[in-house]
């Protein structure tokens, strides 16, 4: 499962050809499955006085006057040959729907045919028993959009704060900062026998592809910032069903 976030597909510092090419490669993979933390889109509006500039927009959407279902058409064009379970909102999102009273990622997930995943919550992907006698077996994904940053640290902090205070889950993905890494810890519990037990769990950063600078044109909001360049990319979480309702679990934070 490779889990995307803030593609950010309708500034002209994204980069639709190295997405699309990002995702043919990782729907290649078997059983391969896309789950999208929000902010598809950049969906910044004129009534945004901090943050537009109309000239760093995709040049598809320059002039539009029904800017938002524009961009969701076109978002809708480019991702639906993918095999999404669901895509959650984000900060943008979030943007659009306090002052226009629409949810973009909504309506992407409705034109798109999947559910709507909101800002944060759980996924439980469910693996049923087989006849060679692989067990069946419960992955938890917990996910939020994301609220944390650092140039340093890079959300890491808050994101752990925050993950401790829910339970059951194998990995922890969040996104919003653009920053792309992987922490693998561990946990410990004790079992019904009273017997202490430890399993290994995954911080997940998961990145973006809006590039920080947009070469040879205007300068972005990330630019006048101050945000340093990031990597292009998205994590893959790859879960093997074993005996004993057990799971093997890996995360690769991503590749060039």
């Amino acid at each position: 499962m490779t889990v995307y976030s803030d593609l950010h597909a309708d500034a002209r510092a994204a980069n639709p050809e190295l997405i699309k090419a990002h995702m043919d490669k990782r729907a290649a993979l078997p059983r391969s499955h896309f789950f999208l933390l929000g902010d598809a889109g950049d969906y910044i509006i004129p009534q945004d006085k901090k943050r537009h500039r109309a000239s760093v927009t995709r040049e598809e959407l320059l002039g539009v006057d029904d800017y938002i279902d524009m961009a969701v058409e076109l978002q809708v064009e480019e991702l639906k040959a993918y095999n999404w379970i669901a895509a959650g909102m984000g900060n943008h999102c979030d943007a659009v729907l306090k002052h226009h009273g629409t949810n973009p990622m909504r309506r992407l997930c409705r034109k798109l045919m999947i559910p709507f995943a909101g800002f944060t919550g759980f996924l439980r992907i469910r693996f049923l028993g087989r006849s060679d006698g692989m067990s069946g077996s419960v992955f938890n994904l917990l996910y939020h959009h994301g609220a944390w940053g650092g140039r340093v640290i890079k959300g890491y902090g808050g994101a752990r704060d925050y993950a401790r205070h829910f339970e059951g889950w194998d990995v922890f993905c969040y996104g919003h900062n653009h920053q792309l890494n992987v922490h693998h810890e561990a946990m410990m519990n004790m079992n019904s026998q009273g017997n202490l037990m430890k399993r290994s769990v995954f911080y997940v950063n998961t990145g973006t592809f809006l590039e920080t600078y947009n070469d040879g044109g205007e300068s972005t909001y990330g630019e006048i910032r101050g945000y340093p360049p990031v990597a292009l990319s998205a994590p893959l979480i790859t879960i093997t069903p074993l005996r004993n309702h057990e799971l093997s679990v890996s995360v690769t934070a991503g590749e060039m």
